[in-house]
Parts: structure tokens; C-alpha cells; sequence
């Protein structure tokens, strides 16, 4: 008898289980990327506070985020977790990218600097002026393009190397292949703090302030990257109803107060952000805005 309700009580509880929705959120970029865990970190506790969504981790990395933005558009409850370059790849290869106004934005998870490192040079005093050098990117369009094109500036024989994800450029940094990399602090930390013989030095950061003691490279002579911070957010297709967002927001608000996410942050300086449903969508439309003028004169070969 007891064997029968043991068997009945965990029948009920699968049932239960089961029923929850799924929900996915698609990480447009490599799922071994640093920031990725900011994503892994949310649904885990997402999962934990509420039991009417199951909410699943998953990556479609490519295309500057493109390929993870169509996929997201034309799949029922998804959910794109990305950056900047959903906002600067359109403005750069409009026939090759998804539509910006079909979508809205869900929550802003942080806002991250973007580091410049290298394995050749301690400073940017040590980067040669006269010959050609080597700097990797997170590919086409995405806003470490734009970063390169600012440091391109000041070293115009430089010659840029796109990548598909900030890991593929920090792997071929350490190896070597490359001379310079942008991607996130905690992507080259994980190297500087080895013991290995290979130290990445992170040259300076983008924003107007310090990030772990490393000095801003507006302060280092760049133009324009003082507000090149590179928001970490989720965005939906208009097509979802509005009242699924506000309670997809609601939820996953809640679940990055806990202290996994907020360290998943931290590692990259990812400053977190506080804003309600209103002015998330809010900001959306703020952020088209300015990355469209951010893009206005950049061409690409």
C-alpha cells in the first residue's frame, strides 16, 4: 500500500513538473563566453523562485547575434540574451541582419566595459605606430568593431581579425596568433592570473571609469569610447503579449538579486541594472537611438 501512494505521489509530482511552461533563453554568442554565465546564473535561479516557467539555457552563436535574433523572432517563448550588437549590427549590415523594431526590451541585466589586452605589449606606449598589427574582434558589427575602430585611430595599419565569440579571439590572443583582443575583463584575467608563462596585459577599458584598476582608455588618449559601455540584456519579438513580458520581467528581476548572478556580473564589472518594465522598453528605443548615431559614419570594407 504504501509502495502504491509513494508510486501515486511521484506520478503527481512529474505531472506537476511537466506542466510547467518552457521557456528559452537564446545567448547569441559562444556559450563558453564569460558572459554567458549571466544567462546560466539567471534561469538556475529563475527556476528556483517560481514553478509556473521552466526556463532553459541555450546559445546560437554567430552573425553578430543575428542568427540568435531570427531565431528567437520566429520561435514561440524565447527569449535573446544579448548585447550592444543587437543594436549595431543592423546599423552596419542592414540587408544581412535582423529588423530592430520587431522586437522590445524585456530587462537590462548589467552593463559591462569592454577591456583591449595583449600578450606582446604591457602598454599602449609599447604598440608599434609604423608597422602592421593584428587585433582581434567578436565579429563584424558587434560593438567590439567599434572599440577597434577607435583604437584603429591612433594605429591606422592595424588590421582587424573577426571572431565568433570573445573566447575564439582571447584563445588566439594567448596563442600568439594575434596581437591585440577586445573582449570582457574576466576573459583575460582567467589568463593573467596564471602561472603558465603567458600573462595577458588588459591595456585599459572602455567607459569613463576605472574597472579593477584598469585605467579607462579615454583617459589614455582614445576618442569616443567614454560611453562604449556594453549592455548585457534580454530582449523579446513585439509579438509576445504584453502582459507574458511584464511577468517574464518580474520574474527574472527577482531571480538577478541573488548573489549567483550578481557575482557572474561582478567578474566582468557588469554594473547591474534597476529598471522597471516601463522603462525598460523605455530605454530600448534610448538605445536605438544612440547606436544608430554611435554607427552613422562607420563604414566597412
Amino acid at each position: 500500500m504504501i509502495r502504491i501512494l509513494c508510486a501515486l505521489l511521484l506520478v503527481a509530482f512529474t505531472g506537476l513538473t511537466s506542466a510547467r511552461e518552457l521557456v528559452t533563453v537564446v545567448f547569441a554568442f559562444g556559450p563558453g563566453d564569460s558572459v554567458a554565465n549571466y544567462g546560466r546564473t539567471l534561469v538556475n535561479e529563475a527556476n528556483q523562485i517560481q514553478s509556473k516557467y521552466r526556463f532553459v539555457f541555450d546559445a546560437k552563436p554567430g552573425a553578430g547575434g543575428t542568427i540568435a535574433a531570427r531565431h528567437v523572432a520566429n520561435t514561440p517563448n524565447t527569449i535573446l540574451a544579448t548585447s550592444a550588437a543587437f543594436f549595431v549590427r543592423p546599423n552596419v549590415y542592414p540587408k544581412d541582419s535582423h529588423e530592430i523594431d520587431q522586437y522590445t526590451g524585456l530587462m537590462i541585466q548589467c552593463t559591462a566595459p569592454m577591456a583591449v589586452a595583449s600578450t606582446k605589449y604591457r602598454d599602449w606606449n609599447d604598440v608599434p605606430r609604423d608597422k602592421e598589427i593584428t587585433f582581434g574582434i567578436t565579429g563584424l558589427g558587434a560593438t567590439s568593431h567599434l572599440v577597434s575602430m577607435k583604437v584603429q585611430e591612433k594605429f591606422p595599419k592595424m588590421i582587424l581579425v573577426p571572431f565568433k565569440s570573445p573566447t575564439d579571439a582571447t584563445l588566439a590572443l594567448v596563442s600568439g596568433q594575434i596581437d591585440l583582443s577586445v573582449g570582457f575583463i574576466s576573459e583575460f584575467q582567467q589568463w593573467s592570473n596564471k602561472s603558465s608563462g603567458t600573462r595577458v596585459n588588459v591595456l585599459g577599458v572602455t567607459g569613463r571609469l576605472p574597472a579593477q584598476g584598469i585605467a579607462p582608455m579615454a583617459k589614455q588618449g582614445f576618442n569616443d569610447v567614454e560611453n562604449m559601455g556594453n549592455p548585457q540584456q534580454l530582449i523579446v519579438p513585439k509579438t509576445v503579449p504584453v502582459a507574458q513580458q511584464e511577468e517574464w520581467h518580474n520574474i527574472l528581476t527577482q531571480a538577478a538579486r541573488a548573489t549567483d548572478v550578481q557575482t557572474a556580473y561582478a567578474a566582468d564589472s557588469c554594473q547591474p541594472a534597476r529598471n522597471s518594465f516601463k522603462e525598460t522598453q523605455q530605454l530600448f528605443e534610448t538605445q536605438t537611438q544612440f547606436w544608430r548615431k554611435i554607427t552613422a559614419n562607420v563604414k566597412v570594407q
